[in-house]
């Protein structure tokens, strides 16, 4: 089976296709409740070990000099 361009176009296009089935929104999906709870987990984690590491990161001078 020979892939031609054609075919190739109608494949990206497909995938950028959105999908009715699928809920992005936090207030009626509890999967992504859980998955904005992880990414301000570790953000905050990344927040956190930075400003222990270095202080002056975060502070009202705008970081070491």
């Amino acid at each position: 089976m020979t892939v031609t361009l054609q075919d190739k176009r109608e494949i990206a296009l497909a995938a950028s296709r959105p999908r009715n089935d699928v809920q992005y929104s936090w207030l009626d999906n509890p999967d992504v409740q859980k998955l904005l709870d992880v990414i301000a987990s570790i953000i905050a984690d990344e927040y956190i070990q930075i400003a222990k590491q270095n202080p002056d990161t975060f502070s009202n001078t705008g970081g070491p000099k």
